[in-house]
C-alpha cells in the first residue's frame, strides 16, 4: 500500500531478505552480541508472524490513473483505515511479545521491526492485500488511481491527508509496540463483553423483526450470504442500532466509538483466552440463529435464553446476553 511504501526500501535495489539482512548489519555491525540479538528477533518474528496472520502489500502496475470522486476516495480511505487498524494492533502485539521474551531490548531501533514485517515474504502479505483487494474492489478503483488521487489530486484536501497522516502514525505507534487506540478507562474486559453481548443480541431482534415483516408480505426468503441480503439487512438500521448502544453504555462523545469497541474486542480476545473462548461461542451462536431465521423467519430460538439478572453469574457466561 502506498502509504507504506515511503517506509520500505525501493524496488530497484536489492532483494527484501538481502535488504533486511543489511539493515541488521548496519545496526550491529562489530558487535557480536547484537549480532546474536537479531538472530532471537528473527527467529521471534517468524513464528509471531504465523501466529498473527499479518499481511504487507506491494504496489502492482496498473492503468493510467482517473479522477476519482472525493467522497468515494474518503470513504475508501476510511475503510483501509479500519482494516489496517487491525493489523496494526496485531503488529503493537507482536513487538510486546518480542519484549517480553527479550528478543528486543528496551532502547531497540523500530526500523529492525519494521524491516523484517516489510521485507519477509510471509504471512504478513496476504492479510493486508486481501483487505486492500476487497476496499479497491468494493468501490470500483485502481490501487494506482487511488495513490494518484490522494497523492497528487487532493494533496491540498485537509480531511484526506488527515486520514493519511493518522495511518502512517499508526504504523509507527504499532513498530514501537504502541496499540493504535488507546482505550477509555470505562472500557474494561467486564463492560466490553456486555456491550458486545449487548449488540449481537439486538442486532438478532432487529433482524429477526425485519425478515418476519417481509415474510408476513409474502416475500421468499432470501439465500444465506446473498448480495441481496446483505443490502437489504444493511438497510435496516444496523448501524444507528450498534451507534445506540454504544451510547447507551458510556461512549457518547467517544471519537470512533465502533472502532474503539471493535479494538477492545479484539485486544480482550488477544488476552484471554476466557474472553475470547466465550465470544467465539457466541458468534457462533449468533450466525447459527440468523441462518435459521433467514430460512425460516418465524424461528423462535433465542441467542440468549436467560434473563439480564440470571446471566450475572458468570462475567463470561455465553448463555446471558448478546453478543456482537
Amino acid at each position: 500500500f502506498f502509504f507504506l511504501m515511503i517506509r520500505r526500501p525501493p524496488r530497484s535495489t536489492q532483494s527484501r531478505s538481502s535488504a533486511a539482512s543489511d539493515v541488521y548489519k548496519r545496526q550491529v555491525h562489530g558487535d557480536p552480541s547484537k549480532m546474536e540479538s537479531k538472530t532471537k528477533i528473527i527467529g521471534g518474528v517468524a513464528l509471531l508472524a504465523s501466529a498473527l496472520g499479518l499481511g504487507y502489500y506491494f504496489l502492482s502496475k496498473e492503468p493510467e490513473p482517473k479522477v476519482i470522486q472525493r467522497e468515494t476516495v474518503l470513504s475508501a480511505l476510511r475503510d483501509l483505515q479500519a482494516e489496517f487498524t487491525k493489523i496494526f494492533e496485531d503488529i503493537s502485539t507482536m513487538v510486546n511479545e518480542l519484549k517480553k521474551m527479550k528478543k528486543l531490548s528496551p532502547d531497540y531501533n523500530p526500523s529492525i521491526v519494521k524491516e523484517i514485517i516489510f521485507s519477509e515474504d510471509s504471512v504478513y502479505k496476504r492479510r493486508m492485500t486481501t483487505a486492500e483487494t476487497t476496499i479497491y474492489q468494493r468501490y470500483n478503483i485502481t490501487e494506482r488511481d487511488f495513490q494518484t488521487n490522494c497523492s497528487e489530486n487532493y494533496k491540498n484536501d485537509p480531511e484526506i491527508q488527515k486520514i493519511q497522516r493518522e495511518i502512517q502514525k499508526a504504523l509507527d505507534d504499532a513498530l514501537r509496540g504502541i496499540p493504535p487506540y488507546q482505550l477509555p478507562s470505562i472500557l474494561t474486559k467486564e463492560v466490553t463483553f456486555d456491550i458486545f453481548k449487548k449488540m449481537l443480541s439486538a442486532f438478532a431482534k432487529q433482524i429477526k423483526t425485519v425478515l418476519l415483516e417481509r415474510h408476513r408480505n409474502g416475500a421468499q426468503p432470501f439465500e444465506m450470504d446473498s448480495p441481496e441480503l446483505t443490502d437489504y439487512l444493511n438497510q435496516s438500521g444496523l448501524d444507528k442500532l450498534k451507534l445506540q448502544i454504544l451510547f447507551e453504555n458510556g461512549l457518547e462523545g467517544v471519537e470512533h466509538p465502533v472502532k474503539i469497541i471493535e479494538f477492545a474486542i479484539q485486544k480482550y480476545s488477544n488476552e484471554d483466552l476466557e474472553f475470547r473462548r466465550e465470544t467465539t461461542e457466541i458468534r457462533a451462536r449468533y450466525s447459527k440463529i440468523i441462518q435459521e431465521v433467514t430460512k425460516n423467519p418465524e424461528h423462535e430460538e433465542e441467542l440468549f435464553p436467560y434473563s439480564d439478572n440470571s446471566s450475572k453469574v458468570s462475567m463470561y457466561t455465553a448463555h446471558s446476553h448478546v453478543d456482537w
